[in-house]
C-alpha cells in the first residue's frame, strides 16, 4: 500500500514499488493487492487486509495511525490474528504497532519515531530498507529476522558513510547521522517467529 502524495511519500512509494516488483519476481504463493494513489482508501486496506497475510505499508504515519490526511489504519482496524504487517513511516511502532498486537495483531515491524533519509541521497537510504525486506519476501525468513535485516542493512549505510566512499560526500555527516537514527527506531512487536 502506497498512498504516494507528497513528496516524501512518492519516495517511499517508490520503495514500495521495488519490493513489489522482488515480490513478483520472486514469490509464487503471494498475492498482491496494489493499493496506491487514489485506490489506498480505508475501504479498500480493509478489503484487502481480511484476505492478506502482510500488509507492508510505504507513506505517512503517526503515533496512531498509517496514513495522513487519510486515516487508513488504526488501532481500531480489524487486522487478522495470522497477519503481519511491516510499516515504513514515521512513528507508527511506538503506540500503534504495539496496540494491533495487543488487539490480536501477529507481528509489527515499524519506525518508532520519524524515518529520516538525506533526499539526494534518497535510493541509497531505499536501498538499506528494500534489501533489508528481501530474504523475509524471497526466503520466508520470519519477521524478527527481516526486522533484524533492516537494522544490519542499515548499519552497512552506517559504515558506508563512517569509513567508505560515502564519506567523502557532501552530506556524509548528516546521511550517517539519518541512518544512524533510522537504525535505532526501527522496533519491532508481537511474535519474532511469524512469517507469511
Amino acid at each position: 500500500m502506497c498512498p504516494g502524495g507528497d513528496p516524501s511519500e512518492q519516495t517511499l512509494s517508490y520503495w514500495g514499488g521495488q519490493v513489489e516488483q522482488l515480490i513478483s519476481a520472486t514469490s509464487s504463493h503471494v498475492v498482491i493487492h496494489n493499493l496506491r494513489g487514489p485506490t489506498a482508501t480505508r475501504a479498500a486496506v480493509d478489503a484487502a487486509f481480511q484476505d492478506s497475510d502482510i500488509l507492508l505499508y510505504f507513506g505517512h504515519g503517526d503515533w496512531s495511525q498509517l496514513g495522513d490526511p487519510n486515516v487508513l489504519v488504526d488501532q481500531a482496524s480489524a487486522a487478522p490474528p495470522t497477519s503481519i504487517i511491516v510499516a515504513i513511516a514515521c512513528r507508527s511502532s511506538r503506540d500503534l504497532g504495539q496496540a494491533l498486537v495487543d488487539n490480536g495483531l501477529r507481528a509489527y515491524v515499524g519506525f518508532a519515531d520519524d524515518l529520516l533519509w538525506v533526499t539526494s541521497l534518497a535510493s541509497q537510504f531505499g536501498s538499506a530498507i528494500v534489501t533489508g525486506l528481501s530474504d523475509y519476501i524471497r526466503l520466508s525468513t520470519s519477521i524478527g529476522q527481516a526486522h533484524e535485516s533492516i537494522r544490519a542493512e542499515l548499519d552497512r549505510l552506517l559504515d558506508f558513510y563512517k569509513n567508505g566512499d560515502g564519506r567523502k560526500h557532501r552530506d556524509a555527516v548528516l546521511a550517517w547521522t539519518f541512518a544512524y537514527w533510522d537504525r535505532m527506531h526501527v522496533v519491532g512487536y508481537g511474535d519474532p517467529a511469524a512469517v507469511i
